[in-house]
Order: structure tokens, then C-alpha cells, then sequence
């Protein structure tokens, strides 16, 4: 399969290219982990580029 045709049949499975996806996964768990880090003390902030996590210990 050339990547043409798995990157359209990638997107057509998950609806996102294969580089979206992992990042879209590797932000997943990052957030997971500070969350767990955290205690449950994770935040979210809306600014103006989007969402914005950050750590409050307590």
C-alpha cells in the first residue's frame, strides 16, 4: 500500500491523518499523567491560542 492510499484510508477510519492522531494520543497521556501527578489538581484555563492545563498542588 503506498502511503497516499493509507494515509485516505487512515483518515477515513479515524477521521484524522496518522501524525494528528499520535499527537492527538501523546497529548492524551500527558495530560493523564500531570493529572495524576497532580493529585486530581489539574486545571483548565481558556485563553486566547485555546485550552491551557496547568498544575495547582493542594
Amino acid at each position: 500500500m503506498n502511503r497516499q492510499t493509507f494515509v485516505r484510508a487512515f483518515r477515513a477510519s479515524t477521521g484524522a491523518t496518522p501524525s494528528a492522531w499520535i499527537r492527538t494520543r501523546r497529548l492524551d497521556a500527558a495530560r493523564q499523567s500531570l493529572f495524576h501527578h497532580a493529585g486530581g489538581g489539574l486545571r483548565t484555563s481558556q485563553g486566547d491560542s485555546g485550552a491551557v492545563l496547568y498544575c495547582c498542588p493542594g
